[in-house]
């Protein structure tokens, strides 16, 4: 019998020790899953932090991007608008090839200022072929008061040809379009 109470007994300790290490492996594994836990969370955390300060950093880079891009498009503008003023004095001194140019550069300044350069180098277009025009007309003048005075003086065959070249080229004139009307076909 006290065989039996020792084995008795011994399998009473085992279990109550087989229980106790249960309970322990169970308050382990409980343990390491609040850790586990706890760290995820923490990752989650900073992961969090860390997007935020990203996502605060790209809006104030947009923001200066922004900021620039309103400058840059501010300094276009003036910069094409005193490139229109540069235009209209060189109108006026008869440049209409370097006004042209410049109405060119206002564009690549301003590209919102397209149907502004339109009219502009439309009307630089007719303002020169004006002056072409009254040039060649001069010329033409010159040409009849020189082929009247030969006529004047009993010259009539230097007359005739200067009367049939003035008539040459009045035709021709007459004839042809302007750049104006060029450009709009």
């Amino acid at each position: 019998t006290r065989l039996l109470l020792q084995n008795w007994w011994r399998k009473k300790q085992f279990v109550e020790i087989g229980t106790e290490l249960e309970r322990l492996q169970r308050r382990v594994e409980h343990r390491v899953a609040t850790v586990r836990q706890a760290e995820t969370e923490q990752r989650m955390i900073r992961d969090r932090r860390m997007a935020l300060q990203l996502s605060r950093k790209l809006e104030m880079e947009f923001q200066q991007a922004r900021v620039r891009r309103r400058q840059e498009r501010e300094a276009g503008i003036r910069k094409a608008q005193e490139l229109f003023a540069r235009v209209d004095q060189l109108e006026r001194r008869g440049q209409f090839g370097d006004a042209l140019k410049l109405v060119a550069q206002a564009l690549e300044f301003d590209p919102d200022c397209a149907g502004t350069a339109v009219l502009v180098r439309k009307r630089l277009i007719a303002a020169r072929d004006q002056v072409v025009r009254q040039t060649q007309a001069e010329q033409l003048e010159r040409m009849f008061a020189r082929a009247m005075e030969l006529f004047k003086r009993q010259r009539y065959e230097a007359a005739a040809l200067l009367f049939q070249q003035v008539v040459a080229q009045e035709t021709f004139l007459q004839s042809s379009p302007s750049r104006l009307e060029l450009g709009n076909r």
